[in-house]
């Protein structure tokens, strides 16, 4: 049986009335939504909400782009951005209760436009996105360090065969492409992707690309 946390239900409306009225929300607020496992690892393993804002602004400059973050885990990135720009924001995700988690909260947050696939990335069809979020997701691999959980199975080979996985993909999707990666996502943009910006305000480079 899960245990969620006991997070009020105005804790929500706030949240969602402060990003309404351009408010700032902190991360150590809108983590206090998820359970304390989680909020407990988000400096590790979850955007920072000021990082998922700036990718939010390119990714999802057409009000009707369909944004997909690979790795969603919680869903913070497509909370926050959806509750930020009101744009299809979709995550996958291959741990189920990460993508349970992503869920409830969805609903919680009156999200309709969230959509959290539980899938490995390579097993889904790319072409429907028009943006990408990537924030490292395979590094988990390659170190124990901060780690998730042990739910799945990790092997360094994995996290090399992931890169290509998504070299390919991104190669294979239209042009005008947006992509955003936060401390890059393990391995070199494919040909055809430029970068036009870099931001280095963060703990990590958030960079910018597009297909050409």
């Amino acid at each position: 049986m899960k245990i969620f946390p006991a997070v009020p239900e105005d804790h929500f409306k706030t949240i969602k009335d402060k990003f309404a009225n351009g408010k700032i929300v902190s991360d150590s607020e809108f983590d206090s939504i998820y359970p304390k496992h989680l909020s407990e690892i988000s400096k590790y393993q979850w955007s920072p909400v000021e990082v998922i804002l700036e990718a939010a602004i390119f990714l999802a400059e057409d009000r009707n782009a369909k944004i997909l973050d690979v790795g969603s885990g919680c869903g913070k990135f497509c909370h926050v951005g959806a509750l930020f720009r009101k744009s299809e924001f979709y995550g996958v995700e291959e741990r189920f209760h990460l993508y349970e988690e992503a869920s409830r909260i969805s609903k919680k947050l009156g999200l309709n436009s969230n959509l959290f696939l539980h899938a490995n990335m390579k097993d889904i069809d790319w072409s429907p996105y028009d943006s990408f979020y990537l924030f490292n997701p395979f590094y988990e691999h390659i170190t124990n360090k901060n780690s998730i959980d042990e739910t799945i199975p990790k092997k360094v080979s994995q996290f090399f065969a992931y890169i290509e996985i998504v070299k390919r993909k991104l190669f294979s999707l239209k042009s005008g492409t947006k992509v955003a990666t936060y401390n890059s996502f393990g391995g070199k943009m494919p040909f055809g992707y430029k970068r036009v910006k870099l931001d280095k305000r963060f703990e990590s480079e958030l960079e910018f690309w597009v297909k050409e």
